[in-house]
């Protein structure tokens, strides 16, 4: 394995180059390719413990460590989410069609779920954990202890085949969900089935499962939401392609203007949005678009400017770009697909696990090998 060093970058983005397909038939095949590390859908969170970082290899086997001791295996699947109390972690691992919820320390498993999987999200919160997925395009929230043992739910918090992608955050009381919508019309006319536009969700499910409203809150066609007991941080990418922060109180309306994270010319396709921090100190992560154009993972802080989480070499991309905050201070972590010639007709392949950290004041955080 190899973790690249990498530098958070507080300055216009560099110009990236992106990487070009290789063209392979049956009577000219594909160059002479070796794979020199590979980390795919990488997840991670800090806390009192520190930072845990964990992966899936090429042989769909889970790897993770806490940074600065030696690496561990934690068997079969991928993970999905990862939280910790301070004391364990608990990981959310899509296993077959199985979800389940993994303690780190003795590989416990807890079957949350047998149902297909379209994403999944876990919390620390008092007692333990909250959990949300989405199966059958329904969104689920439910509650662990500090084991990963299920204590309450699974309950179904949005309407029955229609989510699309989710985020969660929690407080004392509950947890705050938001989600996107994609409906469908029949012009009787001509028979035309037409997608209409995602609507952006909200919804308040308290500890014992009882939920609040169902509210309609805008469109976009996605949203990520963080905050704690004084209110909420509403992140999400409008039709135009632009991507603003919005702050919520703790009935999730709207409790101040808009943010402008990054305009459309700014944003690149896929690799979705996320947010992490409070009402006053909070960190959009999206994804950039370069002159190649090459996307890559950015962050905008409140206060602060674009970052970009540059990758260190000419031909790259970032990509499954997971962000955690802990007491003021952000931890991203990405991965960078890179190739490097080794001969007119081979190359190295190069999954690099990139890290890095800084506050939401933008001031850069010590580099992360």
């Amino acid at each position: 394995m190899s973790f690249a060093r990498s530098v958070l970058v507080l300055l216009p983005m560099a110009v990236l180059y992106g990487c070009h397909g290789i063209d392979c038939t049956p009577e000219d095949p594909c160059y002479d390719v070796e794979t020199r590390t590979f980390h795919d859908t990488p997840v991670g969170t800090t806390s009192a413990a520190g930072r845990f970082v964990a992966w899936t290899d090429g042989s769909a086997a889970i790897h993770g460590h806490l940074l600065g001791a030696p690496v561990e295996a934690f068997g079969p699947g991928s993970p999905l989410a990862v939280a910790s109390d301070g004391n364990d972690h608990v990981m959310l691992v899509m296993q077959g069609t199985e979800l389940h919820a993994r303690r780190v320390s003795d590989r416990s498993d807890t079957v949350l779920t047998t149902d297909p999987i379209g994403g999944a999200r876990l919390l620390v919160a008092s007692g333990g954990y909250v959990a949300a997925w989405i199966s059958e395009k329904t969104g689920y929230v439910a509650r662990l202890d500090a084991a990963g043992e299920m204590t309450g739910g699974p309950w179904a918090a949005t309407a029955p085949g229609f989510t699309t992608q989710l985020s969660l955050a929690v407080d004392d009381t509950g947890a705050a969900l938001t989600w996107t919508e994609i409906h469908e019309r029949l012009d009787p006319q001509t028979g035309i089935v037409h997608v209409l536009p995602a609507d952006l969700h909200l919804r308040r499910i308290a500890n014992d499962g009882a939920l609040g409203p169902d509210l309609i809150h805008t469109q976009a066609t996605e949203a990520a939401i963080s905050g704690d007991a004084r209110g909420f941080v509403l992140a999400s990418r409008t039709f135009d392609g632009s991507i603003e922060a919005e702050r919520l109180d703790v009935t999730l309306a709207s409790a101040g203007s808009r943010l402008l994270v990054a305009s459309p010319q700014d944003v690149g396709m896929g690799g979705g949005i996320d947010i992490a921090g409070t009402i006053d100190a909070y960190v959009v992560r999206y994804i950039s678009l370069g002159s190649s154009p090459t996307s890559r993972p950015a962050l905008r802080s409140r206060v602060g400017g674009p970052a970009g989480l540059g990758v260190n070499t000419t031909f790259g991309v970032g990509y499954y770009c997971v962000l955690s905050a802990y007491e003021g201070w952000f931890h991203a972590l990405w991965v960078e697909h890179r190739f490097q010639p080794t001969g007119s007709d081979s190359y190295d392949e190069y999954f690099d696990l990139n890290q890095a950290e800084l506050r939401a004041d933008g001031a850069s955080g010590e580099l992360l090998d």
